[in-house]
C-alpha cells in the first residue's frame, strides 16, 4: 500500500522534536556546501548508537546496480549521487497482533526526494525564487529523520529510509529532453523535461524499497516525501501540502493525526486515468511529463 505525503511541518515531542531539528539543519547549508556526500555524513553521524544500520551507495555502485533515474538527474552535477540507505528492526522480535495470531511486526518504507539543489537542469528555473531550491532534498531529509526518531523511540516497527541524492545542474553532461533512461529495475523512460526530475529518483527508490521488503516478507505501508510539483503550489497555495493515496484507511488515519500535531494536508484525486500508459511506439516503458500550460512560470516543475 502506498500513500504519498507532499512534505509539511509539524512538532513532536523530545525525540521528535530533535529529529525535526535534524531535519532543519539541511536547510542552513549553503548549497556549495551542500553536496552529496555531506548529507550521508551527517546521517552516519547521529545515527550512531541508535540502532540502525547505514548504507551509502556511491555513484560507481549505481551505476553498476542500475539505479539510472538518479544517475540521469545528477549527471550533470560534478557532485556525483548517492543513495542513502537507513533501517531499523526492533530489538527482542516485536510482534504485531492480528487476533489470535501474531506475526512480525509491522515494516514500513519511507522514501524522500533528495535534490541537495534544483536548477531545472536544461529546464533551467527562473532566477527568481531559484534560492529556495537547496530545499528540493526536504523530502530526503525528513524520512530518515522521522526514522531516527522512530529508532530513539523504540517504536515495535521495523522502517527502512531511502534517500536518492542528487544535484539537478547544467552543463554539458547534463540530461537532455528526449534522452531515454533506464531506473531501476529495468523501465525506460524518456526524459520529456529535465526540471521534472523527482520522480527520477524516487522511482529508482521507490522499486528498490518494494524489492528489499518482498524478500524481508512484505510491506505494510510505503510512504514518499516530496517537494513536488509546482501544480500543487498552485491548487492548494504555500500553507498546505497535498496527499496522494491509494489507501483510503491509511490516509484517514494519517490526516486525522494531522489534525491533531496542527498540519494541514489536503487529499487529492488519484483516478485510474492517471496511471502510466505505456507507448508503443518507440523505445520507452514510460514517458515523463511534459511542461502544462497550468503552472507558471516553470510549467511542470518539481
Amino acid at each position: 500500500q502506498r500513500v504519498n505525503v507532499h512534505f509539511g511541518e509539524a512538532v513532536f515531542d523530545e525525540p521528535m522534536f530533535r529529529a525535526r531539528g535534524e531535519h532543519k539543519k539541511f536547510f542552513e547549508f549553503a548549497p556549495t556546501r551542500a553536496l552529496l556526500a555531506l548529507p550521508c555524513r551527517r546521517f552516519q553521524k547521529v545515527a550512531a548508537g541508535k540502532g540502525v544500520k547505514v548504507e551509502i551507495l556511491n555513484d560507481s555502485q549505481l551505476r553498476k546496480l542500475g539505479y539510472g533515474g538518479t544517475l540521469a538527474v545528477g549527471q550533470g552535477s560534478a557532485s556525483k549521487p548517492r543513495l542513502l540507505h537507513i533501517s531499523y528492526v526492533p530489538k527482542n522480535g516485536a510482534k504485531k497482533s492480528t487476533g489470535r495470531k501474531s506475526r512480525k511486526s509491522s515494516r514500513l518504507a519511507f522514501v524522500g526526494k533528495g535534490i541537495t539543489f534544483d536548477t531545472g537542469g536544461l529546464a533551467l528555473k527562473p532566477a527568481q525564487g531559484m534560492e529556495a531550491m537547496k530545499s528540493d532534498m526536504s523530502g530526503a531529509a525528513a524520512v530518515c529523520a522521522a526514522l531516527l526518531a522512530i529508532a530513539e523511540l523504540k517504536i515495535p516497527v521495523s522502517v527502512d529510509a531511502w534517500a536518492p541524492l542528487a544535484e539537478n545542474m547544467v552543463s554539458d553532461t547534463a540530461t537532455r529532453p528526449s534522452d531515454i533512461i533506464t531506473i531501476y529495475g529495468g523501465k525506460t523512460v524518456e526524459v520529456l523535461n529535465p526540471d521534472a526530475e523527482g520522480r527520477l529518483v524516487l522511482a529508482d527508490g521507490l522499486v528498490r524499497a518494494t524489492e528489499v521488503a518482498k524478500k524481508a516478507g512484505g510491506l505494510d505501508l510505503i510512504v514518499d516525501v516530496a517537494t513536488l510539483t509546482g501544480a500543487q503550489v498552485v491548487a492548494l497555495g504555500t500553507r498546505t501540502s497535498a496527499v496522494m493515496t491509494n489507501n483510503e484507511e491509511y490516509c484517514q488515519r494519517f490526516l486525522d493525526l494531522c489534525e491533531e500535531t496542527g498540519e494541514k494536508f489536503w487529499p487529492m484525486p488519484l483516478p485510474g486515468l492517471f496511471a502510466p500508459r505505456e507507448v508503443t511506439l518507440g523505445a520507452p516503458t514510460i514517458r515523463s511529463a511534459r511542461p502544462s500550460p497550468l503552472t507558471s512560470p516553470n510549467p511542470a516543475t518539481e
